[in-house]
């Protein structure tokens, strides 16, 4: 029962026996508390605990930053997601998402410049999410022809053209449609 190892990890970190057990007490605290109701409302100062471990600290700023994702934050996500110094395949498998999600926010506000560097650091992840980085390819064309930048739109388009990934998308037929106004512009 989640509510009773809170009761007792609460407990325990509110003792002044060892310092070191009461801040391992907070830290399950406060990752139990998430578990139940998805709020990081604690973890900020939990960080400050001089005994955590830095793969307790990542935890962490993982936790906090699936709280913002939950919330649609996906610009102070991408910032906290960051700050995770030893990142496992988990973590950024998420930056590459939630990357893609800000450009994805960024193009239905016609925000395309904001949405372009997006695109371009969710990119950085290869071989993580292959939906996501032709998805990100695609928009970032999209992005290169709104901001009048067509041989680069152009280049992208012709590049995903002829990847078996993206023939299989829904985006594949539209690629060509695109190209066509990259050659008329």
């Amino acid at each position: 029962d989640k509510e009773r190892a809170i009761e007792a990890f609460r407990k325990s970190a509110s003792s002044n026996v060892d310092m070191e057990l009461k801040g391992e007490a907070k830290f399950l605290c406060t990752k139990l508390e998430f578990d139940l109701n998805r709020k990081a409302e604690n973890m900020k100062e939990i960080l400050n605990i001089e005994s955590l471990t830095q793969k307790q600290r990542d935890e962490l700023y993982f936790y906090i930053a699936s709280s913002q994702i939950d919330s649609g934050n996906y610009k102070m996500a991408v910032l906290t997601l960051k700050k995770i110094k030893y990142p496992d395949r988990e973590a950024t498998s998420t930056l590459q998402k939630v990357l893609f999600l800000g450009g994805m926010r960024g193009i239905s506000r016609g925000s395309y410049k904001n949405a372009a560097p997006l695109f371009n650091d969710a990119l950085k992840f290869r071989g993580f999410n292959n939906y996501i980085e032709i998805m990100s390819q695609y928009w970032l064309a999209e992005c290169y022809y709104r901001l009048n930048k067509y041989h680069s739109a152009l280049n992208i388009l012709r590049e995903l053209q002829s990847d078996s990934s993206f023939k299989k998308s829904n985006k594949y037929a539209d690629s060509f449609f695109d190209s066509g106004y990259c050659l008329f512009k």
